[in-house]
């Protein structure tokens, strides 16, 4: 029989069944953001990106600026990866994301959820990076704050 645990928000109970731990911030890894009858909430996905083929350091210079850069913010930083398709956007932004050691949150567009979805996320009160692949694709025009 599995443990039952009671997480309690403000007068709100939740019953949760197996090992429960209080985190004051999430680990690194992946996590994908899911959304069912209890709320919004994350899935862990893995450790880091993985390569099933050989990565070429092709864009270390790139990757080395945007670290410096990051060390150096205090605050939001956002980068935007644009070009023509196979130029390697995808993978150099998986590279960054791994060597900066922070949780990923992959972000999906939620349809008609998506304003939920903003909400969610801005509550996030640690260090992490949102990960959009396709954005343009996925989200529509109306959905552009979420990049705020």
């Amino acid at each position: 029989m599995s443990r039952v645990s009671w997480v309690q928000s403000g007068s709100i109970y939740h019953r949760v069944e197996g090992d429960v731990r209080n985190l004051e911030k999430l680990t690194g890894g992946i996590y994908e953001v899911g959304l069912d009858l209890s709320g919004w909430h994350l899935i862990k996905t893995g450790d880091k990106f993985t390569f099933d083929y050989k990565v070429y350091h092709l864009q270390r210079g790139f990757i080395d600026h945007i670290k410096k850069t990051y060390a150096k913010t205090h605050g939001n930083l956002g980068v935007l990866f644009n070009g023509v398709r196979g130029t390697g956007k995808t993978v150099t932004a998986k590279i960054l994301a791994n060597e900066l050691d922070l949780p990923i949150v992959l972000v999906k567009s939620m349809g008609e959820h998506n304003p939920g979805l903003i909400s969610y996320l801005s509550s996030f009160n640690f260090d992490f990076i949102f990960f959009f692949d396709e954005f343009e694709k996925q989200f529509s025009e109306g959905d552009c704050s979420i990049l705020q």
